[in-house]
């Protein structure tokens, strides 16, 4: 078990300052540091269009900025409505109504509707396979029609009753994000294949204030459309998400009190942290300390011999 590499998400009660050159105005325990899963602060920083190679999503884009219609939580099976409220398919499955949340707002105060969803998969189908999420998008997705502002109605090529869980082809966010919805009133009449969306303007909690070849630092948005709806607003005031490099420095400044959260630490340099920290806790208190990733668990089904061709 010590020598194979598991995927930890580390919370820390946080204490000690650190990049507070960043954000001196923001206390230090109420800062959130998050190690980018692809160990690297990608260039150039201010790409920030979703469609295009480049593009940094796991720099905060589609964990703070970016939301999809509906949540999957894979712990549960809970299918968590979130843009969306509701939605039900046709009896042949080949179309799906989809009904936008009322009250939802981007970043910049104008609302999320109907022409946001539309407008998004009519760019994707026009482009297609140029830009990420087309080509399937294509193969799957007729046409996306408005019913009225907050009613959106997908007719596809085929009957697909589990289009609504596949989020290489629809907003829905599994293990990672699915197809982002990009506002109408900032993409329209932009190039999508150079457009590079800094910064980017979404309907998540917190906006990005600062981006660097080092760090990209997002603050909270105290007009965020689910504190009013849902009385609830994420703790940190700012999060910082950069890249320490190699797994030894991570757990360095994790021991230190100089990251709260990282991607991949080998069991026994995660032990090694716990012994010099004691506020680093991990999923479970003992092997595998990590909540296995879903992908490994799949059933795979070979479809190619009797009986199941």
């Amino acid at each position: 078990m010590s020598g194979r590499i598991l995927t930890l998400l580390l919370a820390l009660v946080v204490l000690a300052p650190t990049l507070l050159l960043t954000a001196p105005e923001v206390r230090r325990e109420e800062t959130l540091i998050v190690d980018i899963c692809s160990g690297r602060a990608p260039a150039p920083y201010d790409i920030w269009n979703p469609f295009i190679p480049g593009t940094k999503r796991d720099c905060g884009f589609h964990q703070l900025c970016m939301e999809p219609l509906f949540i999957v939580n894979l712990a549960t099976g809970e299918y968590i409505p979130w843009l969306a409220e509701s939605y039900e398919y046709g009896p042949d499955f080949k179309t799906l109504v989809v009904h936008l949340r009322r009250g939802v707002k981007w970043s910049d105060g104008h609302p999320f509707t109907a022409d946001d969803v539309v407008f998004t998969y009519e760019l994707l189908l026009k482009y297609a396979p140029k830009l990420l999420w087309s080509a399937a998008v294509k193969k799957w997705v007729e046409e996306v029609r408005k019913i009225d502002d907050y009613t959106v109605e997908f007719v596809l090529k085929a009957p697909n009753p589990r289009f609504h869980l596949t989020g290489g082809v629809f907003p829905v966010c599994r293990i990672w994000g699915g197809v982002p919805i990009v506002p109408k009133h900032i993409w329209e009449g932009k190039d999508p294949l150079k457009f590079k969306n800094y910064p980017p303007v979404g309907t998540g909690p917190y906006r990005l204030v600062s981006a660097s070849e080092t760090a990209f630092v997002w603050e909270r948005r105290d007009d965020w459309w689910g504190t009013e709806l849902f009385g609830v607003r994420p703790a940190p005031k700012r999060v910082i998400f950069t890249a320490y490099g190699p797994p030894e420095t991570k757990a360095m400044k994790m021991a230190n009190h100089e990251l709260d959260q990282v991607f991949m630490l080998l069991p026994s340099l995660f032990l090694s942290v716990k012994e010099r920290n004691p506020y680093v806790s991990s999923w479970f208190k003992g092997p595998p300390y990590a909540w296995l990733d879903p992908c490994p668990r799949h059933l795979f089904i070979n479809h190619m011999v009797y009986p199941y061709n």
